[in-house]
């Protein structure tokens, strides 16, 4: 121990998951993409996922493995987990970060395979000697943080991270049509969504959360439930309003990073939407990484009581939809964390919850058939989306002289008609809207056109709201 060659570091323990929500193409990518790059007729992933997935329909798994698959956010999925043991000090890995591991492997439950069982249950029932039973550690190496919002198709292809004008018009219409056919050939509403999708932080500044967009579609049609008997699943987490499942699958198809959220009593009032503790941290549903998107179907939720989960549920919700911020409650205090999670509301009426932007549903058709588009179309709308998202925009100053002189206009213009008032809660909308409708044509900054656009498409819109009113 006295030797001078002797040398101590820290050593640092994360519980890891996989990535909460990762929809099924997204990990089809990765996975192929680590094939390419391995020469080694292993495929390392599935050695990882054959010690270390953790299946809850195996009904040999104790509750005590149940309790360490409470730290995954959704409830009754399987998932893998690790214990990752890092050799050195570094505070800037942070919950839901997205990070890539390199080490080695070890699995205790081999390790302890000419070991007499029974030693292990002495232990205390703790989730920390559980998880070292059960849960495989990995031993790191070499390790990195990964973009919250990147996708495997950009991450294989990096030599063109923008979208050119003449290709995003044309990416841009064949994806409105798309995800129009979910909502009835309804071309505003898949507009919106779509802007919806292009959404994300890009500043918090004095209270203010820039660059979120919760969007509302309301005047839903009162489709029916696939299966009565969900409702009452407490654990399930699956959408069964078919109206919601045409969205679902359509959005499933464009994000990496996707889930439902149909909002039932048994829903609210069983599962915790937020993170909290009592001894050990247990995970809630929103404890996922940046850039994953919920659709909260409405619809689905009928009258009846709700309990103080349910009520605290409701609270972390619109805490999301107005601050982008989640809380993890412990027994004594709080802790607030910044989150950046898109959230599609669907609802007959105008949802109770708080929103930024409503547009109700008016349908073309009554066809329930999505749009058939090729694997590859999938992944131009995938890499289009993907690519905008992470592109920096700007508003040059004339173009900002130039929409506060139409804002004072449109203000005086109003007064004189005897019609509503923009106000300043409707600027910060518009400015919203124009920073994704530039996006979504490929543009890079803000133009008076882009601008007279986003008015036209935002008019459009609020004439919806008074026709319904």
């Amino acid at each position: 121990m006295n030797s001078p060659n002797n040398k101590f570091s820290e050593r640092q323990l994360f519980y890891c998951t996989s990535v909460p929500g990762e929809t099924s193409w997204a990990k089809q990518g990765y996975r192929q993409q680590n094939r390419n790059q391995s020469k080694s007729e292993t495929d390392i992933e599935d050695i990882v996922r054959s010690t270390a997935n953790i299946n809850l329909d195996d009904e040999k798994v104790s509750n005590d493995l149940k309790k360490v698959a409470s730290k995954y956010p959704f409830p009754k999925e399987n998932h893998i987990a690790a214990i990752v043991k890092i050799y050195e000090k570094d505070d800037s890995l942070k919950v839901t970060d997205v990070v890539e591991f390199i080490g080695v492997l070890n699995h205790p439950r081999k390790a302890a395979s000419n070991t007499n069982e029974s030693q292990y249950e002495e232990f205390n029932a703790s989730c920390e000697n559980v998880a070292s039973y059960y849960i495989p550690s990995v031993h790191v190496i070499f390790y990195r943080k990964l973009h919250p919002t990147g996708t495997p198709l950009i991450s294989t292809n990096t030599t063109n991270l923008l979208v050119s004008p003449t290709d995003a018009m044309q990416i841009r219409n064949a994806l409105i049509h798309y995800i129009a056919s979910a909502f009835g050939g309804d071309d505003l509403v898949a507009e919106f969504v779509l802007l919806q999708l292009l959404s994300r932080i890009h500043l918090r500044q004095n209270g203010l959360t820039l660059g979120k967009l919760a969007l509302n579609i309301s005047n839903l049609p009162n489709n029916i439930i696939t299966n009565e008997n969900a409702q009452n699943n407490v654990l399930s987490l699956v959408h069964n309003n078919l109206f919601a499942k045409r969205v679902a699958t359509i959005l499933a198809s464009l994000l990496p990073k996707y889930h439902d959220l149909p909002l039932t009593l048994s829903t609210l009032n069983e599962i915790f939407y937020f993170p909290h503790s009592n001894n050990e941290l247990d995970s809630g549903v929103f404890q996922v990484s940046q850039g994953t998107w919920f659709l909260v179907d409405e619809t689905v939720l009928k009258e009846g009581k709700l309990c103080d989960i349910g009520v605290r549920n409701l609270k972390a919700l619109n805490d999301i939809i107005d601050h982008q911020k989640l809380n993890y409650t412990f027994p004594f205090n709080n802790y607030e964390f910044n989150t950046d999670i898109g959230i599609i509301i669907l609802s007959n009426a105008k949802t109770f919850l708080n929103y930024d932007c409503n547009i109700p549903l008016i349908q073309k058709s009554e066809s329930t058939t999505i749009s058939n588009v090729s694997e590859d179309t999938l992944n131009q709308f995938r890499n289009y989306i993907s690519i905008l998202r992470c592109t920096d925009f700007n508003i040059p100053e004339n173009i900002s002289d130039y929409i506060q002189t139409d804002y004072v206009t449109q203000r005086q213009n109003a007064s004189r008609n005897g019609t509503p008032l923009l106000t300043q809660q409707d600027l910060m909308l518009l400015l919203n809207l124009s920073r994704f409708v530039g996006l979504s044509f490929g543009s890079l900054e803000l133009t008076k056109e882009l601008w007279d656009y986003t008015k036209k498409l935002d008019e459009a819109r609020r004439h919806r709201i008074y026709q319904k009113t």
